[in-house]
């Protein structure tokens, strides 16, 4: 019984060890410079804001379109709400535009202060 638990107890050191060296080998790579970074996080976010602004000018869409269906179906109820729907939409897509307008001019500024950051319209 002694020699079992002095084999696990060798096995269980020489296990670790080797956990530790490779998890070290597999993290010195990963190191990375700080222009890489901000390369990285500008395009990620460039896109992500791409995405947002595609999805919501396309849900605003939708929704004004939807609520004009609603509005020319001649019911009192479906009226109302349909003009309510062509409202948040339309609301939904210049409160976008507004917000990229908004985003547009502060990286202006950024990029008039001697800053390098740029962003586009996705469309």
């Amino acid at each position: 019984m002694k020699a079992m638990q002095t084999a696990i107890a060798n096995n269980w050191q020489k296990l670790s060890a080797s956990i530790g060296v490779s998890t070290t080998a597999l993290l010195a790579p990963v190191v990375a410079s700080a222009s890489d970074l901000t390369d990285v996080t500008k395009n990620a976010g460039g896109s992500m804001m791409n995405y947002i602004t595609i999805g919501v000018i396309v849900a605003g869409v939708l929704g004004a379109a939807i609520g004009i269906l609603m509005h020319a179906s001649g019911i009192q109820l479906l009226s109302q709400m349909g003009t309510k729907r062509i409202l948040v939409g339309i609301g939904a897509i210049v409160g976008m535009l507004m917000l990229g307008a908004f985003i547009g001019w502060i990286i202006g500024v950024m990029n008039g202060a001697g800053g390098s950051m740029t962003w586009q319209w996705p469309f």
